[in-house]
């Protein structure tokens, strides 16, 4: 334990604006990920004899799923958004500043249009707000050819993206009460939660955040995005509360400010503990190269 023990953990699994522009993420969203089941009949019934007659549990699933973002594509689960601090207008004018091209955006997707929480553009979205979303949906016969069954059960993986201050085990508990009280009495509903991870803030005037903004302009000749966009008010303070200390003046980094990975995650991500032996600690305490 004492040869692990480290000042810093470095993620690997995050990104940077581009090429071009050097950037640090100081911060990744939550996660809360469950697994839903919906049971109708015993056993898979034949269509032909039972269709529509009982409760198809895919039907009933994607019912459900669909109830659960309101028309302006707000998750409506009651209470989901109590723990969520509404950034200032002079903070989103801020995060606007970041080099973004939404024509770009598209055509890197193949999409006609975004889609996303009304009020909110695309970076605020992917950065600064929570989300759910819908991993997989399967249920019934998905093999070759034709199958005429009406299934005994559906199910879905459910993802949520969280915000610092947003509890995972609390989203849980919300996210499974809200599908057993949409849930019609024709279907048994069972939710699982998977794994989650509270999201994270770092305070860029920390020591070891310098430390690496100084390396990155070494290494590229400039600041960092988050160096140029420096924002000065006390209130961070109730924002960053919990995660972090002493953040009366703090610097946002561009445009994810919470990025897609959760601390820990585990799957397809990378997380990666790193001790880092050229940032190493002065005299009085602070990180320098």
């Amino acid at each position: 334990k004492e040869m692990l023990k480290a000042d810093i953990c470095l993620v690997s699994d995050t990104t940077m604006i581009s090429e071009k522009v050097p950037s640090i993420n100081c911060g990744m969203r939550g996660l809360s990920y469950l697994e839903v089941k919906v049971t109708g009949p015993n056993k898979d019934l034949h269509s032909g004899h039972y269709g529509g007659a009982v409760a198809n549990p895919i039907t009933v699933l994607c019912e459900m799923i669909a109830s659960l973002h309101d028309a302006d594509q707000k998750i409506a689960i009651p209470g989901f958004y109590d723990d969520v601090v509404e950034l200032s207008a002079e903070d989103r004018a801020m995060l606007a500043r970041a080099p973004f091209d939404i024509d770009e955006y598209k055509e890197f997707l193949d999409i006609d249009e975004v889609r996303g929480e009304k009020g909110y553009t695309t970076l605020e979205r992917t950065g600064i707000r929570p989300c759910l979303d819908v991993c997989g949906i399967w249920g019934g016969y998905t093999g070759e050819g034709a199958k005429t069954v009406l299934p005994s059960k559906a199910y879905a993986k459910v993802s949520t993206r969280l915000v610092p201050h947003q509890q995972h085990e609390k989203i849980s508990q919300l996210f499974a009460d809200y599908m057993q009280s949409i849930a019609p009495a024709c279907v048994k509903v069972k939710v699982t939660p998977m794994h989650g991870g509270e999201g994270y803030v770092c305070p860029i005037t920390w020591g070891a955040y310098k430390a690496a903004e100084a390396g990155f302009a070494q290494a590229f000749g400039k600041l960092t995005q988050a160096a140029s966009l420096t924002a000065c008010k006390q209130h961070r303070n109730d924002f960053f509360r919990g995660h972090i200390q002493s953040t009366s003046c703090c610097k946002w980094i561009v445009p994810h400010y919470w990025n897609a990975a959760a601390p820990f995650e585990c799957g397809s991500n990378i997380f990666v503990i790193i001790i880092l032996p050229d940032i190493r600690r002065n005299s009085k305490g602070q990180f320098a190269l």
